[in-house]
């Protein structure tokens, strides 16, 4: 259903927020009740990795073995690591990636194409290395499946 909000233009200075969606009131109240509880920031109890730049692995580095799995935005969905249309690079190109190979219980979030599909990587799924499509959040310090579903719930 659409909606008309009306914000002072002081409020949006404030928040340095020019997007609409900041200023719904489901996320406003959402804000308020996440500001008012008891929380730590995710940078407290972990480390954010960055995928690799676009053009580190390009679609002519995919081979047919899929020894060392490539995992894209797309292979990130409804909490699963999909292992239907995976590509995969060779042990070369794995080896000089290390930075980005993935370890047990790493979640991995989705930052392009549609934001925020979470899934846990488990180390059954084989080695692999992630894509500039997502990012990971690595920690020893909170469940990988309680961030996994507090990620996807409202």
């Amino acid at each position: 259903m659409p909606q008309i909000s009306y914000i002072k233009y002081t409020e949006v200075l404030e928040a340095r927020r020019y997007d609409a969606e900041y200023f719904k009131p489901f996320n406003l109240t959402a804000e308020k009740l996440i500001t008012n509880s008891d929380f730590l920031y995710l940078e407290n109890l972990g480390k954010f990795i960055i995928g690799p730049f676009g053009s580190t692995v390009k679609v002519e580095d995919y081979v047919e073995d899929k020894q060392y799995k490539y995992i894209r935005g797309k292979d990130i969905k409804n909490g699963v690591l999909s292992d239907v249309d995976n590509s995969a690079v060779n042990k070369e190109k794995f080896d000089s990636l290390p930075k980005y190979h993935l370890k047990n219980n790493d979640v991995l979030i989705t930052v392009v194409g549609t934001l925020g599909n979470v899934a846990i990587y488990r180390d059954s799924f084989g080695p692999a290395i992630f894509s500039c499509k997502s990012t990971v959040f690595r920690s020893n310090k909170i469940n990988p499946e309680f961030l996994m579903i507090f990620l996807d719930t409202k």
